[in-house]
């Protein structure tokens, strides 16, 4: 097995001929070699090299990585196409972040393990699921990972490969950060901040690239009017938005419906949301040519609310004849709805069947 990080300063830019055969000198084997390439962005010609090494069966398995799917798609697609399978990767999902804390997601819950686990659902939500940040125990430490991760994203990820504008960058970054799960309006945002409109709509298309903007639009059967639509904006990882600006305990909701588009997306569902002039549902949510499921997020569902909510979502089935529909809330509430399904927003995340 080679692992080669092109991120490191003596490899970026060497070309990977060079490197495997000063490799292949230096060792004796007649095995074939598991490669994996971190950063291949930096590598001047590892397609070329893959593709004939691979296809002369000189080689075992090959891993790519790469912090911007941009050099994973695109003309390196065509280059490797039948040789390959692309894997999107998250950051930790709920359940991955709860068995990382000694939760068995697999066996019946007991009272104490909901309780613990709606306890580290605050966690997830506040500190997200970057690997090393749930591993490190220090509050400080865990903010000073996640400023670094930020600037990382938005210096090498954005600036060194694009020529962004790091200052009209960061105005975006850091709007996006404290308004998520909300429209966005380029045109708008282009006038109050001095960024004309197709710089603006590039910086949000970098951002999307090195996975840390989703970008939902609104659900229509006609398709230019779903790329014309006004778009909302959500952050990958909820952990950026608690400690880069967003004001946590006062916006609740905001971060519940985050993380459920986050998790929509991890198991590959295309999500969008829809209004009309009478009401509003959070996610329509598609799987190949079916709508699947409709779902109304509302961290404080009670009594007085319940009616608004459950309004929007049955306007959203009805007018697009969608069978299943969910509201996620917090907890679960002392309410009975005989055409919704009620789900607190832990046991969405675990999709699990498990009894409340």
């Amino acid at each position: 097995i080679i692992l080669i990080n092109f991120d490191d300063d003596m490899l970026s830019g060497k070309p990977l001929s060079d490197i495997m055969s000063i490799y292949l000198s230096r060792i004796s084997t007649s095995e074939k070699i598991n490669i994996f390439l971190d950063e291949v962005h930096r590598c001047p010609d590892w397609v070329g090299y893959l593709r004939k090494n691979y296809d002369l069966r000189r080689t075992g398995q090959v891993v790519i990585t790469d912090s911007s799917s941009k050099y994973l798609k695109g003309e390196y697609t065509t280059l490797l196409t039948g040789r390959k399978i692309d894997i999107g990767l998250h950051t930790l999902s709920f359940e991955e972040f709860l068995k990382w804390n000694g939760i068995n997601t697999e066996v019946p819950f007991s009272q104490n393990d909901i309780d613990r686990i709606r306890y580290l659902l605050e966690k997830f939500l506040k500190w997200g699921g970057f690997p090393e940040v749930v591993l490190v125990e220090s509050d400080i430490q865990k903010k000073i990972l996640l400023k670094e991760y930020i600037d990382s994203i938005l210096y090498k990820d954005v600036v060194e490969r694009y020529n962004a504008n790091i200052h009209k960058l960061k105005i975006l970054v850091d709007y996006l950060i404290s308004t998520p799960a909300t429209g966005f309006s380029p045109r708008k945002f282009s006038r109050n901040h001095d960024i004309s409109l197709e710089t603006l709509n590039n910086y949000i298309k970098y951002l999307q690239e090195v996975n840390l903007l989703h970008v939902v639009p609104k659900f229509d059967y006609s398709f230019s009017k779903v790329l014309g639509s006004t778009k909302k904006l959500y952050i990958e990882d909820t952990g950026l938005l608690e400690n880069l600006g967003f004001r946590y305990m006062e916006e609740m909701g905001k971060l519940y419906e985050n993380a459920v588009c986050n998790e929509l997306l991890r198991r590959e569902f295309e999500v969008y949301y829809w209004y009309d002039e009478r009401s509003e549902c959070d996610f329509i949510v598609k799987k190949g040519k079916d709508l699947v499921m409709a779902i109304q997020v509302c961290y404080d569902i009670n009594i007085d609310n319940i009616e608004r909510e459950i309004k929007g979502l049955r306007n959203a089935c009805s007018k697009f004849k969608i069978d299943k529909g969910i509201i996620i809330s917090s907890k679960f509430p002392d309410i009975e709805l005989e055409e919704f399904e009620v789900l607190p927003l832990w046991k969405f995340l675990l999709n699990n069947e498990q009894d409340r």
